[in-house]
């Protein structure tokens, strides 16, 4: 059976530990910056309502030009979770004059 043996005698370790805490360092610093970028991303249930609601009417009046241009809005809704909320609200809202209206009626 033959085995790999070190026939120059250096140490090999010594020089892959230094290469290793070299990319830890790295790993710490990267993981520092993403932390950093995702505290600076706020959700949209994070802000406030005056931003939502401006970003509400934003989306409507998006939506009504996609939908009189006959485009397919999918795509613009789910491109982001700010207008995914606001599409959601949008749509609780017209449901909710539709049962109003349903109620009114009858």
């Amino acid at each position: 059976m033959s085995e790999t043996i070190n026939k120059s005698d250096r140490q090999i370790g010594n020089q892959f530990n230094d290469i290793n805490k070299k990319f830890d360092e790295m790993d710490k610093q990267r993981d520092e910056k993403e932390q950093e970028t995702i505290e600076k991303i706020k959700m949209p249930h994070e802000k406030t309502i005056q931003d939502n609601l401006v970003n509400i009417r934003e989306i409507f009046y998006v939506l009504f030009d996609f939908i009189f241009k006959f485009k397919n809005p999918i795509p613009f809704i789910f491109e982001s979770p700010d207008r995914y909320f606001g599409t959601s609200i949008i749509f609780i809202i017209i449901g909710l004059l539709f049962i109003i209206l349903s109620v009114l009626i009858i």
